[in-house]
Formats: structure tokens, C-alpha cells, sequence
């Protein structure tokens, strides 16, 4: 099984065609959430406790945008 973390165009192609089982995309906008909860944790301000990030598996059962 092969398996790409990052999401990139190449490596969903891949999987769509065949020379990959799955990729899974990363969402770039977690480093500003992280950020701000480390300044708050510095400042002692609350943070949540638990921060959800959509993150996107593709693999052979995903169907391609059109």
C-alpha cells in the first residue's frame, strides 16, 4: 500500500490513476489556529480544548470533481 500525506495534484493524480492506494491533504490554514492558541496559551488566556481541522482523504472511491 502506498500512501502520500500533503494532498498535491500529483499525488491525487496518481491515486486516480492507479499508482497510488490514497493521499491525504493537509490543510494548510492549521498553522495560523496553532499560532494564535500558543499566543493565547503565553498570554494566559483560555483555549478550547479541542480544536477540529478538515483534513481530506482521497483514494479510489473518491470521485473527481467535475
Amino acid at each position: 500500500m502506498v500512501v502520500s500525506i500533503d494532498g498535491t495534484k500529483e499525488a491525487v493524480q496518481a491515486v486516480a490513476d492507479g499508482k497510488m492506494n490514497c493521499v491525504v491533504e493537509c490543510n494548510p490554514l492549521t498553522a495560523p489556529l496553532i499560532y494564535d492558541a500558543a499566543q493565547k496559551i503565553v498570554a494566559g488566556q483560555p483555549v478550547a480544548a479541542v480544536t477540529y481541522n478538515k483534513d481530506q482523504l482521497f483514494d479510489s472511491t473518491t470521485r473527481r470533481p467535475r
